[in-house]
């Protein structure tokens, strides 16, 4: 041991000026350990004469650099620990100590701890993680003793310090986890002692001054300890309206001190935007909890008064906040904060309807509203706030939102958006609630009818092309809002207005028509008339003309959603069939507009977009009403419709949505075609079924892209599927084949033939018919050679054999035809009619021979026979 021997020298050394006491000796802080750590060393008190040292160091030299500090040295906050840990439950006898209750408070009221608390908190925000990691917890196993014993010794103003140097550290360290539970500590007793405090107005003038950035800030760490989070965030409240607060607030405005001390902490940071929204629900919840102690007994006697000033104090606040919004430049951070604002006031029913200053506060957020949708960026991010907003304020109070339908909806035509955001569709959707309970369904669509009449070339900001390719991609012709407008006609459009509703969008089309028809027959006229009819105007310009078929169309989408869904079942038996005969006369109009429209796509000298569009919505419109139920389903009759749809339909810059119209007409021929056969058999018509009719009809086979691309395809899959077969039995470079993979691929390919089966052999040419041909003959050597079973073989050789009774070119398979090593008695008797006709029709063939007319080898024969569908109308 040292040369300290006695009670009085350690003391002594202790008390020195110096550190170490003596010149080369140990420090304090060793000598001080040598004498804990040894129980035969006699010091009265020993443990609080230690304890009383430390904390005194601490408080001394608190403010000196980090790398020489006191309050970061672990050998310091151990031998604490040890010190106070050792006498926590009781005295001890050998360390000659008190009970710790006996004398650490005496001690504590002796030598503040606060200042040192403070000073520990601040170096430990600027400590790096790593460091900070293998301190705190030794600290804290010391801090969990002495701060409870200490925070009753301090007043609130001295715990509010505390708090704050550990809002300050906590936010420097980025909500480092090492520091939660000094943290947890701290604020327990704050709270605790805020509740208690008789000078609350000071401690919020305090708080406001110093720690309210900080305290804001931090509710913005993406990485902060949720549940410190929160209780940070209930002390701070606590602070800043408890009831001698909102009193303050109620009588003398104090809000706008709080919201001067926000406003320079969102310049510095746009994070604490998120912060205003959470802030003003809890000035609401406060008021809630001390409305009784804030309305005056007088006015607390008259029903409502409660309410009216929560109302009135919280419209107060929100415009304070939103004051604050409208200083920054618009952004996501700044729209997402008045949004959730405006929700608070839905949430808390803080709208009164009855005061006129309650609607001004939503003034500015209106008309940021507008300007957010007519600002078209890439992904659309302020207009879904705004509409978002609108759609709250809607449900808040609709009439605040009635004046402005008429200016947004245009504005939702020229967003575009895949998928559509549901904030649209929410604001539709209240929108149409709003006319389903004033049963106004029939104004809602006109609404939307005058939106698409405001669209001219302009108003538009891009091409009309454009404009049409984003419309259809806009809220307003989202599939599901159609559906559910669908609904709503059906569910609420009175009698009275279903007649009204239909003749005018009946109108609205035929106007749209015709303002295109004229545009469209200059067109199309003859250089000379044109230059007669052009003397002496303007003329119109291609891009109006496009812009015309653009709203064309678009109105026709929505006048399909409103043909097809009118209630005709509420109205009575005379206007239901004036009504059908409305639709009726409607749907001729779109055989008219299909017809004229589709006449100069069969010109290669006219531009066919505009045309195209107009022909596709009116198919569109057409077929709509066809399917609705609401009129009896007209035939697809007139030739000159039908050749010009063929004609069109080659034009390989074709708009897929005009193809696809066609494409659905044409199924609805098929079908028609099914019913007229078999009227009872429409509801279980089977995919199959529908299939062969389609491919046997005539009218399928003549679309020119449809055999441009099948042929290629079949030929291609033929070749591949069995080059090495046909090599091998035309060329006969072996003699026997059944090896299984040239089987597997020789049967995969006999379903090309099936279908080849069914094609008009007309539209082959003559080299596809010998190259087909001859993959049959070697096909059909292959299956006649192979180990399958008989009625296996039988039937595959059917499909092969009935196609080459339908060509020419046969007379080198006589002889395999003749000599065939399936037995006769194992081949159905399908298989052996078609091989029969198969060699007949080879025999005429090589003896020059016309067919008689007694021999029927036409492919309805076939078909009966050998259940083969075969195209009708076509066989050689």
């Amino acid at each position: 041991m040292t040369t300290i021997d006695t009670p009085q020298a350690f003391v002594r050394a202790l008390k020195a000026p110096s550190d170490p006491p003596s010149h080369g000796g140990p420090h304090k802080i060793e000598i001080s350990r040598q004498v804990w750590d040894d129980p035969s060393f006699l010091v009265p008190n020993k443990a609080e004469v230690i304890a009383d040292w430390i904390l005194g160091k601490f408080l001394k030299e608190k403010d000196k650099e980090i790398a020489v500090n006191p309050l970061l040295d672990l050998r310091f906050w151990t031998l604490l620990h040890d010190v106070i840990s050792s006498t926590n439950t009781g005295g001890s006898s050998w360390t000659q100590t008190r009970p710790l209750k006996t004398w650490l408070p005496p001690l504590l009221s002796r030598v503040p701890f606060a200042p040192s608390v403070v000073a520990l908190l601040s170096c430990l925000g600027r400590l790096d993680s790593t460091l900070r990691d293998s301190v705190v917890p030794v600290m804290f196993s010391a801090l969990e003793i002495l701060w409870p014993v200490s925070a009753q010794k301090m007043n609130t103003e001295a715990i509010l310090e505390c708090f704050g140097a550990f809002l300050m550290a906590y936010y420097e360290a980025q909500g480092a986890d090492n520091l939660v539970r000094i943290g947890t500590l701290i604020v327990a007793s704050y709270r605790n002692s805020m509740s208690y405090s008789s000078n609350k107005k000071k401690i919020y003038s305090v708080f406001l001054r110093t720690y309210l950035p900080y305290w804001l800030k931090l509710h913005v760490l993406s990485n902060s300890e949720t549940a410190l989070s929160d209780i940070i965030y209930d002390a701070g409240i606590e602070t800043l309206f408890n009831l001698d607060i909102l009193r303050r607030i109620r009588d003398s405005k104090a809000e706008n001190e709080l919201l001067e001390s926000i406003a320079p902490v969102l310049r510095s940071n746009a994070e604490v935007h998120s912060v205003l929204p959470r802030l003003f629900a809890s000035y609401i919840e406060s008021l809630k909890k001390h409305r009784g102690a804030l309305v005056s007994q007088s006015s607390s006697q008259i029903p409502g008064s409660a309410n009216a000033e929560i109302q009135t104090q919280g419209m107060q606040f929100l415009a304070g906040c939103l004051s604050l919004l409208d200083l920054h430049e618009h952004s996501a951070k700044t729209w997402s904060a008045r949004v959730a604002l405006v929700k608070v006031v839905d949430k808390e029913n803080l709208f009164d309807r009855g005061n006129p200053e309650a609607a001004m506060v939503f003034d500015s957020v209106i008309r940021h509203a507008l300007e957010s949708l007519d600002i078209r960026t890439a992904i659309n991010v302020l207009a879904d706030y705004g509409i978002e907003c609108l759609s709250t304020l809607a449900r808040i109070d609709y009439d605040m939102v009635v004046p402005l339908v008429p200016q947004v909806l245009p504005k939702l035509l020229l967003i575009s958006q895949m998928p559509v955001h549901t904030s649209y569709l929410d604001f539709l959707d209240v929108v149409l609630a709003y006319h389903n309970k004033t049963r106004t369904v029939n104004t809602y669509i006109e609404g939307l009818l005058n939106a698409l009449s405001t669209i001219d070339t302009a108003s538009l900001k891009g091409s009309p092309i454009e404009f049409y390719q984003s419309a259809l991609s806009s809220p307003l012709f989202n599939a599901t809002h159609f559906q559910r407008l669908s609904k709503a006609l059906q569910a609420f459009l009175s009698g009275s207005q279903i007649s009204a509703l239909a003749q005018v969008t009946f109108g609205f089309l035929k106007q749209n028509w015709e303002k295109f028809d004229v545009e469209d027959d200059t067109e199309e006229r003859s250089p000379k008339r044109r230059k007669t009819l052009n003397m002496g105007s303007t003329g119109l310009s291609e891009s109006q003309r496009d812009c015309s078929a653009a709203v064309f169309s678009l109105s026709s989408h929505l006048a399909m959603t409103v043909f097809s869904s009118l209630p005709l079942h509420v109205v009575t038996k005379e206007l239901r069939e004036k009504l059908r005969s409305l639709l009726n006369d409607i749907r001729k109009f779109a055989a008219r507009v299909v017809k004229k429209a589709m006449k100069p796509l069969t010109r290669s000298d006219q531009t066919s977009w505009p045309n195209s569009i107009v022909s596709a919505a009116s198919l569109r419109l057409w077929y709509a009403l066809d399917v609705s139920g609401n009129v009896t389903p007209a035939p697809f009759e007139d030739e000159k419709l039908y050749k010009r749809a063929l004609k069109a339909s080659k034009d390989e810059h074709m708009l897929p949505e005009l193809l696809l119209e066609l494409l659905k007409r044409l199924v609805r021929i098929i079908m028609s075609i099914g019913v007229a056969d078999n009227p009872h058999s429409v509801s279980g018509l089977q995919a199959e079924t529908l299939l062969l009719q389609v491919l046997h009809s005539a009218q399928f086979w003549e679309l020119h892209k449809l055999r441009s691309m099948s042929l290629p395809y079949l030929d291609a899959f033929l070749s591949t599927k069995f080059a090495v077969v046909f090599l091998q039995h035309v060329e006969q470079t072996v003699s026997t084949v059944d090896d299984i993979s040239m089987t597997d691929s020789a049967v995969e390919a006999i379903g090309a033939y099936r279908l080849l089966s069914i094609l008009p052999l007309e539209y082959l040419s003559r080299t596809n018919r010998a190259d087909f041909a001859r993959r049959a003959l070697a096909l059909d050597r292959h299956i006649s050679s192979s180990a399958m079973t008989p009625i296996s073989k039988s039937e595959h050789l059917t499909v092969l054999r009935t196609f080459l009774s339908r060509v020419e070119q046969f007379c080198d398979a006589l002889k395999h035809l003749m000599t065939s090593a399936t037995s006769p008695t194992s081949i159905k008797q399908t298989l052996q009619t078609a091989t029969g006709s198969v060699i007949e029709s080879i025999f005429l063939y090589v003896l020059g021979i016309p067919f008689p007319s007694d021999i029927d080898i036409s492919p309805a024969k076939l078909s009966r026979n050998y259940n083969i569908p075969l195209a009708t109308g076509y066989w050689i």
